[in-house]
């Protein structure tokens, strides 16, 4: 099984392939067909964090994010790097 994509125009309620896939969709197909909506999704109407994210404190149990940064060996002492 493959996938193959292609923009067409439905004509007379029939699928126009393109000549150059022809030979190879011998037999059987299975078709998905998507239809691009011409109206287009509002932006959000707010660029802000919600409130939640804003007065998040952490949790205690779990270290600061990268706080084990300062105990990384430095780019010349690290064999790997």
């Amino acid at each position: 099984m493959y996938a193959i994509e292609f923009e067409t125009e439905l004509e007379n309620g029939l699928i126009k392939v393109p000549e150059v896939y022809q030979t190879d969709l011998a037999g059987p197909i299975k078709v998905i067909i998507l239809k691009n909506q011409s109206a287009q999704v509002a932006p959000p109407t707010t660029i802000a964090w919600p409130h939640e994210i804003l007065v998040f404190q952490g949790v205690s149990d779990i270290p600061p994010f990268e706080s084990y940064r300062d105990e990384l060996l430095s780019l010349q002492d690290d064999p790997l790097a």
